[in-house]
């Protein structure tokens, strides 16, 4: 894998509209739920993976491996303030929830801090890293998908999925360092994969409730046509995201071609 680059982007969310996503209220506030999770759940991610950071300082590690950490740290850092902002417009869109959202998934978190072993915290990291990267690869390989949002947030989520594409493995190839257990890896993905879609469809639903469209079934049909039939968005995540269950499994194995990555990072350099 290559290097890992920091970028600090700034992001003007101050006239973006509710429904950003091609008009489309519920894709549109899916991908909000989604980012209510980043700005905590990424601290996580970030926390789980400084905890093993030493063992890459020891003698005989290969030098790479820290520089990838380093970078995957840097890079979820600059995630997190850009949702925090991302959050901050929502309220002011009139999702007034969204605070006691975020502290909920604060606590929960912590929680899991708490009775969780590093290792297993680890694993949970590993497990949503590949997640979010298959999100982030369909939105950076699918015109219907990157082309249906609106500027500023187009820009924030296409930097977003790049850089999860570029490290991807960090996660994954310091879990394999640490505990190569089959099972721990399967079942934080189980586990991880439970909470997430609880979590996100709880969010979801209280986001369109406070739009006051959580009973229209025009909103829910054309949502549910774009994520699950054409374009497709959760279909076509279900074969590669049943690929983790494979005991030879590696991140690096599923990269969509270099040259699709190589012409994000030209695009949003020149952006």
């Amino acid at each position: 894998m290559g290097a890992i680059p920091r970028r600090a982007l700034d992001f003007d969310f101050s006239d973006v509209p509710r429904d950003w996503y091609a008009d489309d209220l519920y894709v549109s506030t899916f991908f909000d739920a989604f980012s209510i999770l980043l700005p905590e759940g990424e601290r996580f991610f970030v926390d789980a993976v400084k905890h093993f950071r030493h063992l890459e300082s020891d003698p005989g590690r290969e030098a790479g491996h820290e520089a990838d950490i380093l970078g995957f740290i840097e890079q979820e850092a600059m995630h997190g303030r850009a949702h925090r902002a991302f959050n901050a417009m929502l309220v002011r869109q009139g999702f007034t929830k969204v605070p006691k959202y975020e502290r909920r998934l604060r606590r929960l978190l912590d929680f899991g801090r708490r009775r969780l072993s590093a290792r297993a915290q680890l694993g949970v990291t590993a497990a949503l890293e590949h997640v979010t990267a298959l999100l982030a690869e369909q939105l950076l390989e699918t015109p219907a998908h990157h082309e249906a949002a609106t500027g500023e947030v187009q820009r924030m989520w296409l930097w977003h999925a790049l850089e999860e594409t570029e490290h991807k493995h960090v996660a994954f190839d310091l879990l394999a360092r640490v505990d190569g257990s089959y099972g721990r890896r399967v079942g934080t993905m189980l586990l991880s994969s439970f909470f997430l879609v609880v979590i996100m469809s709880g969010y979801h639903v209280g986001l369109l409730r406070q739009s006051g469209r959580l009973f229209d079934l025009g909103v829910w049909r054309r949502g549910m046509k774009r994520l699950w039939l054409e374009p497709g968005l959760l279909r076509v995540l279900i074969v590669p995201y049943l690929a983790y269950f494979a005991p030879s499994f590696h991140p690096v194995q599923h990269s969509r071609p270099e040259r699709l990555i190589e012409e994000w990072r030209q695009r949003l350099a020149s952006s």
